[in-house]
């Protein structure tokens, strides 16, 4: 990952795969796809209202997971709000 970019839980090498074999034995079905499941959700983020926003961006349980302050500073130095 490039260091100039913010810190996530899911920064590992080599990467972690999930195998959830033992959850389709227990007759688990997904919901779908990450390609049929993932539009619904982004859209879902970039809908939230100003308020919705602050509280996900504010609540506790995300600030030690992710450096957004990275992130906000790449955004600021590349032009994008």
């Amino acid at each position: 990952m490039p260091p100039q970019y913010g810190w996530t839980p899911w920064d590992t090498w080599p990467p972690f795969f999930l195998d959830t074999s033992a959850a389709e034995a227990l007759d688990y079905r997904p919901a779908g796809s990450y390609a049929e499941t993932v539009a619904d959700q982004v859209t879902a983020l970039l809908t939230m209202t100003p308020t919705e926003r602050d509280r996900l961006d504010n609540d506790d349980y995300f600030q030690e997971l992710f450096d957004y302050n990275a992130d906000n500073d790449a955004l600021a130095i590349a032009g994008i709000p």
